[in-house]
């Protein structure tokens, strides 16, 4: 297998040209490294968390052969990818063999432990709790301050079990619209003796 290996390596090495003015001249002299995977700001969070997931894995394992490089470019802002060193003295490197398994599946069991991660829960559970925000100060009849941490904390404990929400790289997506009253009746189910309306409202 090793072999196979490092023939896919060697034929991109082969392949690796790039214009001068991308990483400067003397970035592209063969030394025995070579760009891999690759992250840019287009791709979204879940791939972001993959990615630094991915390099985490690879400097505890071999970071003699990795180094992870940083570009300018002119259509997503910037690119962060993987210069690695698959083969070292004719022999497949730790790094080389990761990166070829990552290529390999589409970094599909990075993907699948991103949402068992800890960064990950933290980064959706702000996402809810900003669109909370935005959905109270959005209901023109309603009080956004009367809201306290754990009055949201239940709103999105109802998004989670109605399947009212779902968190995506672009933010938080509502499957099923809403009216304002619809709203008003979640809000009087959830919070039965709370006063949330606004006082000129109040009849």
């Amino acid at each position: 297998m090793s072999e196979e290996i490092i023939e896919w390596w060697n034929e991109r090495i082969k392949e690796q040209e790039y214009p001068s003015d991308y990483g400067g001249e003397n970035f592209w002299e063969d030394d025995g490294w070579i760009l891999s995977v690759s992250y840019n700001p287009t791709q979204g969070k879940t791939t972001e968390f993959a990615f630094n997931m991915f390099v985490a894995d690879l400097e505890e394992t071999d970071k003699d052969n990795v180094d992870v490089v940083r570009f300018g470019h002119w259509a997503c802002g910037w690119v962060k990818q993987i210069n690695v060193r698959p083969i070292v003295d004719g022999q497949l490197t730790q790094a080389g063999e990761m990166v070829y398994e990552y290529v390999d599946s589409n970094g599909y069991d990075y993907l699948e432990r991103v949402f068992e991660s800890d960064e990950y829960y933290e980064w959706e559970h702000q996402e809810y709790m900003e669109y909370i925000d935005y959905l109270l100060d959005s209901l023109v009849e309603v009080d956004a301050d009367a809201f306290t941490d754990d009055d949201r904390e239940a709103i999105r404990s109802y998004m989670y079990e109605t399947g009212q929400c779902e968190c995506t790289d672009e933010g938080v997506y509502q499957w099923f619209a809403k009216t304002d009253d619809d709203w008003y009746s979640v809000f009087n189910e959830l919070f039965p003796n709370k006063t949330y309306m606004m006082e000129e409202t109040i009849d």
